[in-house]
């Protein structure tokens, strides 16, 4: 689905002590774009994924398919889904009972329930692991399971807040390769936040580069780096190119 920004405005505080973060962010993002989102601490990544999935009040229009989506932090858009930096799985439940949870909130019936799991399961490449609690998972294991607890949700559009940010490097690079190979099969239109800038350009069609606070677009880069990528990407001269450009000030 296209998802739209037109004028957004968030800011925390009354009156004189009002802290103003995100001040007339406008962007167009295509159907099964996948759009990296970089910039310094503090200026204001994940408050962008906040506003889009509804889960703080904005000023502006924030529009699905031409359609303005309605401000209602109560119930945030289910076309939208959010995999969070960390994950939170319930300690208490298996891989298999943390990504069935959404569904029995649906109240389906168990055999429905039992199915798409084990569909979502073998899609993240978990399959044996349906009984392993949290604990007994490695954090890109843990990743996973949180993907796959959103994405069961079928939403149009994922937002992805630093997800692979707590992994060591040979991890990291890992979900980077698990993470575009699972976009290229299954398209979904993806806003992914990152401080770091090769996973940013390694990952996107386009890089977004927010400015300090009030924060808005400071540059939109075309990643124009063919698919499917590799570890080589990264040391070709494309890439080296548009890193200099994010980098440029």
């Amino acid at each position: 689905m296209k998802l739209v920004l037109k004028n957004l405005n968030v800011g925390f505080g009354k009156e004189k002590k009002r802290l103003t973060v995100l001040k007339n962010i406008s962007l167009q993002i295509k159907e099964n774009e996948f759009i990296s989102i970089i910039g310094p601490s503090g200026c204001g990544k994940t408050t962008l994924l906040n506003a889009i999935a509804g889960l703080i009040p904005y000023k502006g229009i924030i529009a699905i398919d031409e359609k303005k989506c309605i401000q209602d932090t109560k119930h945030p858009n289910k076309k939208i889904g959010f995999v969070f930096q960390h994950q939170n799985l319930f300690p208490w439940r298996t891989v298999f009972q943390n990504i069935s949870y959404s569904l029995e909130l649906k109240s389906l019936d168990k055999d429905t329930i039992k199915k798409k799991v084990r569909e979502y399961i073998a899609l993240v490449g978990l399959k044996g692991y349906e009984k392993y609690y949290p604990y007994q998972l490695s954090g890109g294991m843990q990743q996973r399971v949180g993907i796959a607890r959103t994405l069961i949700n079928e939403p149009d559009i994922v937002l992805m807040d630093e997800p692979f940010a707590s992994l060591d490097k040979e991890a990291r690079a890992e979900m980077q390769q698990f993470l575009l190979k699972l976009w290229e099969k299954h398209k979904k239109t993806i806003l992914f936040v990152t401080h770091d800038i090769d996973e940013g350009i390694f990952l996107a069609d386009r890089v977004v580069v927010l400015q300090k606070i009030p924060s808005s677009i400071k540059k939109e880069i075309l990643v124009n780096i063919p698919r499917p990528r590799n570890a080589a990407t990264m040391q070709s001269s494309a890439f080296l190119k548009i890193k200099q450009r994010i980098l440029v000030k």
